[in-house]
């Protein structure tokens, strides 16, 4: 009589219960001990992402669940001021280590360094707090630091208007532009 084999041990199908019990045994222990390894490889690269690196992750994973004019907004606040600063003023500063001290130096830095205004600093704030809402349900952080800051009081704003003389010297300039209709009709 022929001997039938099984494809994925090569055992003869009779007789060969207990060495295939070792071989499973043994095939799921291997694969656990990947899957540990992949895991503490994954731990380890979440324990070495930066602030400024997971900003700007963050940033690409939003360019696909906003309006194109949204992102544009969202990209110009994290790569020309929150990546810039924290690049410059705490390079290497690791995602898992930044606090509410960070965050309210960075404010104050753009408040009184580069003049932005206060509303500037509270779209900033949305940003940083929005991406730290996404590492805590990532499991990257344990809690978001940008909760604990004090933002500053929101600016009313305040139009100012063209005299007469400002608005003669508008005129003056734009004559015969293609701008001309418009300023004169907004104005």
């Amino acid at each position: 009589t022929p001997v039938l084999l099984l494809p994925a041990t090569g055992l003869p199908i009779k007789g060969n219960k207990k060495k295939a019990e070792h071989m499973l045994l043994q095939a799921k222990m291997e694969m656990e001990m990947i899957l540990e390894e992949q895991e503490q490889q994954e731990e380890e690269r979440k324990s070495k992402i930066t602030f400024a690196q997971f900003m700007q992750e963050w940033l690409q994973m939003k360019q696909n669940t906003v309006d194109e004019s949204t992102y544009a907004s969202y990209r110009f606040a994290v790569e020309v001021g929150i990546v810039p600063y924290f690049e410059e003023k705490h390079p290497g500063l690791l995602l898992r280590e930044l606090t509410a001290k960070h965050i309210q130096d960075y404010y104050t830095y753009e408040l009184r360094e580069r003049n932005v205004s206060a509303n500037t600093v509270r779209h900033r704030h949305a940003n940083i707090g929005n991406a730290l809402k996404y590492a805590v349900r990532m499991d990257l952080l344990m809690s978001n630091p940008a909760e604990k800051v004090v933002l500053p009081r929101i600016q009313k704003y305040v139009a100012s208007y063209y005299n007469e003389r400002e608005l003669t010297v508008l005129f003056e300039r734009v004559r015969g532009t293609p701008l001309e209709l418009g300023v004169f009709l907004a104005s």
